[in-house]
């Protein structure tokens, strides 16, 4: 069952409260969305699979890895040098040397953190799930419009 863009609306409003809950049911998980403390003074999403949040769920080289994660969780990027220290390799080596010397100059790596920042954000990523279907919206069940038919 799709989840139409009443539904959608009705999750945004939904996160945007302090005390939000949201359930969804996708490949057979099931994903909890609360808002909680990500850092000092910082609410954030805070993503749960099957009511876990596990670090390993991300990393393909964890024996807990799980597929889900990379679907559910936001993608972050970081350089593996930053900005500054790019410069100061070029200006010590030169151009030529400089690609030779640090053929990953410029490469970034993905991590997946397990909390958004805005609901805007996880609305937009997650409307992209295929078979993604809302199971709570707040404290009400969503019926199940598709699955008689």
């Amino acid at each position: 069952m799709t989840i139409t863009p009443e539904q959608w609306q009705a999750i945004q409003a939904e996160l945007q409260h302090l005390h939000c809950r949201v359930e969804f049911q996708l490949d057979g998980h099931e994903i909890l969305i609360t808002k909680q403390g990500i850092a000092e003074n910082r609410l954030g999403l805070a993503i749960y699979i099957n009511g876990i949040i596990n670090a390993g769920y991300a990393n393909e080289k964890s024996d807990a890895y799980n597929p889900i994660a990379i679907k559910v969780w936001k993608p972050a990027k970081v350089s593996l040098y930053g900005p500054k220290k790019r410069e100061q390799i070029r200006k010590q080596f030169g151009k030529r040397r400089t690609k030779q010397l640090f053929p990953n100059l410029e490469k970034t790596a993905t991590y997946y953190k397990p909390w958004f920042d805005k609901a805007s954000v996880l609305i937009r990523q997650y409307k992209k799930l295929e078979g993604l279907s809302i199971k709570k919206i707040g404290t009400q069940e969503q019926p199940n419009k598709g699955a008689a038919a």
